[in-house]
């Protein structure tokens, strides 16, 4: 199936205004043959399991507080990584480009991009740290979640080498998929190169963004904003009121071609400048 073929699938299945489970279940079948690029921040989450029963009290820091230690330590792909893991689970041929620091967790990012099938492309630079979130759990009670990251903006020369491996990998591409956390990987010059690129070639673009960088990704295909960051584009957009002209706005804001909002428990809503549509929770559960 050729590239004109699966983008015109797509947006008639998205755009159809009603679900169709054979079109759906086509869909999914067709993920196999898709390839796609995931371009963004990654991060390594780890989750650490503690339990009172292994602890003990340390009455000589601070009275009742314990020292505990981790019975287990969990290792995920976070961020674009997360998004390259789902396409990954679903049999899409996925490929990620992002930057993280030169030290040893970057062999843990690699580790476990190649054990879920990613074709990975780590950026590897010295003046930054590889992103890490750590999430403390407590008898299985999430407790407080610890940091480390650079948030500044990528230097020059690793936005080119970013820009170059992007390139390089455009060839074999069927979507493209910007995922940015606003951790400093994307800047207007890379960003709008990645996007002149993808429109030379007629690949969508979609992109999943923070707010205070909605500028950087002006003329992409498809933004998928979820419902708090379509909020702080337009103020105005609210669940069930209008919201066919909310979108309208969004895009005309975000300057894209289509707009798909997740609304979390009331399913999800779209507009490609001539239709729009919305899908109820209950809709997409039934069909599944």
């Amino acid at each position: 199936m050729d590239r004109k073929t699966k983008n015109r699938i797509l947006e008639e299945f998205i755009f159809e205004g009603k679900m169709n489970k054979n079109k759906l279940l086509s869909a999914i079948e067709n993920f196999s043959n898709l390839s796609v690029l995931v371009v963004g921040d990654v991060m390594l989450d780890v989750y650490e399991f503690c339990y009172t029963k292994y602890s003990k009290l340390i009455p000589s820091e601070k009275k009742g507080k314990r020292a505990y230690t981790s019975q287990e330590s969990i290792l995920s792909l976070g961020g674009a990584g997360n998004v390259a893991y789902n396409l990954s689970s679903l049999k899409v041929k996925t490929s990620l480009i992002s930057v993280c620091g030169n030290d040893s967790n970057y062999f843990a990012l690699k580790e476990i991009a190649d054990n879920h099938n990613i074709n990975h492309f780590f950026i590897r630079d010295s003046e930054r740290p590889t992103i890490v979130k750590t999430r403390i759990y407590i008898d299985d009670e999430y407790h407080l979640r610890k940091d480390k990251e650079n948030i500044s903006k990528i230097s020059d020369e690793t936005s080119l080498s970013l820009l170059s491996e992007f390139y390089k990998q455009i060839k074999d591409t069927n979507i493209v998929i910007l995922s940015d956390y606003n951790k400093g990987i994307f800047t207007k010059f890379n960003s709008q190169k990645i996007i002149q690129k993808c429109n030379e070639l007629k690949i969508p673009v979609i992109v999943d963004f923070k707010p205070q960088n909605k500028k950087l990704f002006q003329n992409v295909t498809i933004m998928v904003p979820n419902f708090y960051k379509a909020k702080e584009v337009y103020n105005k957009f609210e669940i069930n009121s209008d919201m066919k002209t909310s979108l309208k706005n969004i895009s005309e804001i975000l300057h894209c071609e289509q707009v798909i909002v997740t609304l979390h428990d009331n399913g999800i809503c779209g507009y490609n400048k001539k239709e729009y549509f919305h899908i109820p929770v209950g809709c997409v559960c039934s069909i599944m």
